[in-house]
């Protein structure tokens, strides 16, 4: 559990906060499928709602919130937000005289979504999260050749990045003006989702037929530079899909049926790490990038793993698709556990669970699952849509963390002090438990530092409860502003079963 500490000068400190979110396609803005929770080993089902539609589509998670489409009839797409914790309904909307209500995301309570017309006249919304209502609209006639498994991505202020074949544009998070636009010419629906770093949009264009990835100034709107991506010899022109920004920042390119490039971003150009051919068919499927220095990617009705340094072909999964078509969507967990949905329609989608090196762990079928995805939130809890469902899947950490503290709010002077504060540790499995414990604590800038408590190592009996009283010092030279003080458990320093 976290705890949040605001230091002023005068210094403050909440102690609280959910991890987990899954704001867009891929998950964040750099759609590299990473979450910071540790998903379900097992299909286990935490809730299930009916939920009639045609085929599942994207979901977007923050905090309690659960964000999705279902296509029920042309002109009946309504958009639906259930609660996270417990899959009660908590508001639907069709977007008035939409021939089709788009969601793109979610960040900051706000819901983004496009009444999609066909016609040229779209129009952005603003949505409260809470509770539907409009915060905001506007018409964005830019926005003409939208196609609806696509997604936004978001600027590191909040502000919504959004493309169609021609551009791609930034829209102001509070109001929805219009910020910047770039002009780029595009291939086919579907090649419209960009990806995105802190400083810079990455994102797709062809000049007289041949691909380019471009790099545009996330501020500005200008383009930096840009590097073709060759297709192999005699290999097809074929829609491009969005990829993805690994963790060392390395840009991986998805041409899909065609290859993975990796692209370096130096500052001054692109440049051309390494192709590995690929085959099959698979469009609008995403790639993924693990924090183990891996890539995901769909080749002919599997998926493989690739050395993000070299792009060598580790090894593959089994055949997750017999269609023609394959749609893959991912989700890693801080475990390396690889979750995809396979796009497969017909009654024979499938999600499935993979370890990191692809070896099979579950699977289950999802009917019509087509572009849903897996997506994760807090606690782990993985979501997913079918032609009549939605299903939330858990898996219970078997020790969990709690800091309570002791005389909330927590406001510490510029001089420094202390506060007290409780550690509550439970078991609820059936079996001792061994475990780590350790504090870190988030600097207003956003780094981690830490441990200032710990690593412990404890063995807790089955269904029992550990609980200490602590103090914190904290000196006068703290930086102002708002910390955030997280207990963990799980084996230090890298896999975290709970916070």
């Amino acid at each position: 559990m976290r705890q949040v500490i605001t230091f002023f000068a005068l210094l403050c400190v909440p102690l609280a906060g959910i991890t987990g979110d899954w704001i867009t396609g891929g998950g964040n803005a750099a759609r590299n499928a990473i979450s910071d929770e540790i998903g379900p080993s097992s299909p286990e089902t935490l809730w299930e709602v009916s939920s009639p539609a045609w085929f599942g589509n994207q979901m977007f998670i923050e905090g309690d919130k659960l964000v999705t489409r279902r296509y029920q009839s042309p002109y009946t797409v309504p958009i639906y937000c259930y609660d996270l914790d417990n899959g009660d309904l908590l508001w639907n909307l069709n977007l008035p005289g939409a021939f089709q209500s788009l969601p793109l995301g979610i960040r900051d309570g706000q819901v983004y979504a496009l009444k999609y017309l066909e016609t040229g006249l779209n129009t952005l919304y603003a949505l409260n999260a809470a509770d539907g209502s409009i915060i905001w609209q506007v018409e964005v006639p830019e926005l003409d050749y939208f196609y609806s498994p696509e997604s936004a991505t978001f600027a590191p202020n909040g502000d919504i990045i959004l493309g169609d074949l021609f551009h791609v544009c930034r829209y102001d998070h509070t109001t929805g003006a219009l910020l910047w636009t770039f002009n780029r010419v595009g291939f086919a629906s579907g090649c419209s989702e960009s990806i995105a770093s802190a400083t810079t949009v990455y994102t797709w264009s062809q000049t007289g037929g041949v691909f380019q990835i471009v790099a545009v100034d996330i501020e500005t709107g200008l383009e930096r530079y840009r590097v073709d991506i060759a297709g192999e010899a005699g290999g097809p022109m074929q829609q491009a899909a969005p990829g993805c920004i690994a963790p060392d920042g390395t840009i991986y390119v998805h041409r899909q049926g065609d290859n993975i490039t990796a692209v370096e971003d130096t500052g001054g150009s692109l440049q051309i790490l390494w192709s590995t051919p690929i085959t099959g068919s698979a469009p609008f499927s995403y790639i993924a990038a693990g924090s183990n220095g891996s890539v995901y990617a769909p080749v002919d009705g599997a998926v493989i793993q690739l050395d993000g340094a070299t792009g060598a072909v580790l090894t593959s999964s089994e055949t997750i698709c017999t269609g023609t078509n394959t749609k893959t969507r991912y989700a890693i967990g801080t475990d390396g556990t690889v979750y995809l949905s396979d796009g497969e329609s017909g009654g024979l989608g499938q999600l499935w669970a993979f370890t990191s090196d692809l070896q099979t762990l579950w699977n289950v079928v999802v009917n019509q699952i087509n572009d849903s995805g897996p997506a994760m939130g807090s606690d782990g809890r993985l979501a997913v849509a079918s032609d009549g469902h939605i299903t939330v899947f858990h898996t219970d950490p078997p020790v969990t963390v709690s800091l309570i503290p002791l005389n909330p709010p927590i406001i510490i002077p510029a001089s420094g002090g202390s506060f007290d504060f409780g550690i509550e540790l439970r078991n609820d499995s059936v079996v001792p438990e061994t475990f780590d414990a350790w504090i870190m604590v988030q600097l207003p800038n956003g780094s981690w530092f830490g441990p200032l408590l710990g690593p412990a190592n404890l063995t807790v009996p089955a269904g029992q409860v550990i609980e200490r009283d602590r103090s914190q010092d904290v000196p006068a030279n703290a930086s102002a502003g708002t910390w955030t003080y997280e207990g963990r458990v799980g084996v230090y320093p890298d896999e975290v079963w709970d916070t």
